[in-house]
């Protein structure tokens, strides 16, 4: 998908799903994915990740982009 720049963009919806505790004092690998862009809305998919791999929080997004 391309990129979205620098944009202005509201919460619509937001799930997210709490597997296991997230560690302090420790790396975390944090990555989110562009899903899907429709007309001014855009939907996400993120997860949170400990230092071995395993999946701490999951998260799913949709975004609207403000009229400027």
């Amino acid at each position: 998908h391309a990129a979205l720049g620098e944009v202005d963009v509201a919460t619509v919806e937001l799930s997210l799903r709490y597997r296991r505790p997230t560690p302090s004092g420790e790396a975390l690998r944090i990555r989110a994915q562009l899903v899907r862009k429709e007309g001014r809305d855009v939907w996400l998919r993120g997860e949170i990740r400990d230092a071995e791999g395993r999946i701490c929080t999951e998260a799913t997004s949709r975004w609207r982009q403000l009229q400027s």
